[in-house]
């Protein structure tokens, strides 16, 4: 009777054993495929390129509290929303212009 026992009892720890590091192989697997993705989507599709020139060329410098920051702020917004994440501007303080003071 006990023998069956320690059978039993072996043969339990032996498939938690098995359940376990199996586990951790479809996890890690899972894992490995998750960064291929993310390295396949920033290599094959990645819009970086196009949004840098947006923003950086088409928009330009953005100094706080110019025309070409709020125009950066409302470009920002707008392509999150086409996206379908949702976003607004927040007013966080008051600013002075960005305009370089004048010298003479």
């Amino acid at each position: 009777m006990m023998e069956k026992l320690n059978s039993m009892r072996t043969i339990k720890i032996f498939i938690l054993t098995t359940l376990l590091f199996t586990g951790n192989i479809i996890k890690a697997q899972t894992k490995d495929s998750v960064i291929e993705n993310i390295v396949k989507e920033a290599t094959e599709n990645s819009q970086l390129e196009k949004l840098a020139h947006e923003l950086t060329d088409m928009i330009g410098p953005r100094l706080v509290g110019t025309p070409q920051m709020k125009q950066a702020n409302d470009w920002a917004v707008a392509k999150y929303n086409n996206w379908g994440i949702t976003a607004r501007n927040e007013k966080w303080g008051e600013w002075r212009g960005g305009r370089t003071a004048r010298l003479f």
